[in-house]
Protein backbone atom coordinates (compact mmCIF):
# COMPACT_ATOMS: atom_id res chain seq x y z
CA UNK A 1 0.00 0.00 0.00
CA UNK A 2 1.47 3.37 -1.03
CA UNK A 3 0.56 6.07 1.47
CA UNK A 4 1.41 9.65 0.66
CA UNK A 5 2.99 12.14 3.02
CA UNK A 6 0.65 14.72 4.54
CA UNK A 7 1.56 18.37 3.93
CA UNK A 8 -0.03 21.16 5.97
CA UNK A 9 -1.08 24.04 3.71
CA UNK A 10 -2.75 26.25 6.31
CA UNK A 11 -4.96 26.55 9.35
CA UNK A 12 -8.41 27.91 10.10
CA UNK A 13 -7.79 30.22 13.06
CA UNK A 14 -10.59 32.76 12.92
CA UNK A 15 -13.86 31.98 14.73
CA UNK A 16 -13.03 28.30 15.17
CA UNK A 17 -15.80 27.83 17.78
CA UNK A 18 -18.40 29.01 15.27
CA UNK A 19 -17.12 26.52 12.69
CA UNK A 20 -17.16 23.73 15.30
CA UNK A 21 -20.73 24.60 16.30
CA UNK A 22 -21.81 24.63 12.65
CA UNK A 23 -20.34 21.15 12.03
CA UNK A 24 -22.16 19.75 15.07
CA UNK A 25 -25.54 21.00 13.82
CA UNK A 26 -25.62 19.55 10.33
CA UNK A 27 -28.67 17.65 9.12
CA UNK A 28 -28.87 14.89 6.47
CA UNK A 29 -25.75 13.09 7.70
CA UNK A 30 -25.54 9.58 6.23
CA UNK A 31 -23.97 6.44 7.61
CA UNK A 32 -21.61 4.11 5.74
CA UNK A 33 -22.64 0.73 7.04
CA UNK A 34 -20.97 -1.09 4.13
CA UNK A 35 -17.57 0.58 4.47
CA UNK A 36 -14.55 -1.61 5.17
CA UNK A 37 -12.48 1.49 5.99
CA UNK A 38 -14.60 3.85 8.15
CA UNK A 39 -16.65 2.73 11.12
CA UNK A 40 -19.07 4.40 13.56
CA UNK A 41 -19.17 7.47 11.35
CA UNK A 42 -21.72 9.69 9.65
CA UNK A 43 -20.88 11.99 6.77
CA UNK A 44 -22.19 14.67 4.42
CA UNK A 45 -20.85 15.58 0.96
CA UNK A 46 -20.65 19.18 -0.27
CA UNK A 47 -20.14 20.18 -3.91
CA UNK A 48 -20.20 16.69 -5.38
CA UNK A 49 -20.97 13.39 -3.66
CA UNK A 50 -18.73 10.47 -4.51
CA UNK A 51 -20.13 6.96 -4.10
CA UNK A 52 -17.10 4.71 -3.89
CA UNK A 53 -17.72 1.69 -6.06
CA UNK A 54 -15.04 -0.37 -7.76
CA UNK A 55 -13.84 -0.09 -10.39
CA UNK A 56 -15.70 3.18 -11.14
CA UNK A 57 -16.98 5.65 -8.58
CA UNK A 58 -20.36 7.32 -9.10
CA UNK A 59 -20.37 11.10 -8.82
CA UNK A 60 -23.52 13.14 -8.25
CA UNK A 61 -24.47 16.57 -6.93
CA UNK A 62 -23.93 16.96 -3.18
CA UNK A 63 -25.13 19.59 -0.71
CA UNK A 64 -24.47 23.30 -1.23
CA UNK A 65 -23.47 25.64 1.58
CA UNK A 66 -22.03 29.17 1.29
CA UNK A 67 -19.72 28.64 4.27
CA UNK A 68 -18.25 25.45 2.81
CA UNK A 69 -17.78 27.17 -0.57
CA UNK A 70 -15.85 30.07 1.02
CA UNK A 71 -13.69 27.74 3.11
CA UNK A 72 -13.03 25.43 0.16
CA UNK A 73 -12.01 28.34 -2.08
CA UNK A 74 -9.68 29.59 0.65
CA UNK A 75 -8.00 26.24 1.30
CA UNK A 76 -7.96 24.78 -2.20
CA UNK A 77 -9.09 27.09 -5.04
CA UNK A 78 -10.92 25.08 -7.70
CA UNK A 79 -12.09 22.41 -5.22
CA UNK A 80 -15.13 20.37 -6.24
CA UNK A 81 -16.05 18.12 -3.31
CA UNK A 82 -15.75 18.20 0.46
CA UNK A 83 -16.66 15.51 2.96
CA UNK A 84 -17.71 16.41 6.50
CA UNK A 85 -17.42 13.41 8.84
CA UNK A 86 -18.55 12.89 12.42
CA UNK A 87 -17.02 9.97 14.31
CA UNK A 88 -18.57 8.45 17.41
CA UNK A 89 -16.10 8.01 20.30
CA UNK A 90 -15.62 4.37 19.19
CA UNK A 91 -15.33 5.34 15.50
CA UNK A 92 -12.33 5.59 13.28
CA UNK A 93 -10.78 4.78 9.95
CA UNK A 94 -8.32 2.07 9.02
CA UNK A 95 -5.17 2.80 7.07
CA UNK A 96 -6.06 2.85 3.39
CA UNK A 97 -5.41 4.37 -0.02
CA UNK A 98 -8.12 6.64 -1.39
CA UNK A 99 -10.01 5.68 -4.54
CA UNK A 100 -8.28 6.81 -7.73
CA UNK A 101 -11.14 9.25 -8.40
CA UNK A 102 -9.53 11.51 -5.76
CA UNK A 103 -6.15 11.68 -7.47
CA UNK A 104 -4.02 13.71 -7.66
CA UNK A 105 -4.97 15.68 -4.54
CA UNK A 106 -6.86 15.07 -1.32
CA UNK A 107 -7.04 17.66 1.45
CA UNK A 108 -7.83 16.51 5.00
CA UNK A 109 -8.53 17.96 8.41
CA UNK A 110 -8.25 15.50 11.27
CA UNK A 111 -9.40 17.76 14.10
CA UNK A 112 -11.77 16.40 16.73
Amino acid sequence: MNLVTTKTIGYVRRDLQSLHDWTNHQFAMKSMSSSRVAFDRTHKWFGYEVILLKPNAKIKKGHWDARVNRLGDRILPGWNCALLCHYCPSGGMTEHCDHSVFEPLVGSDFSR
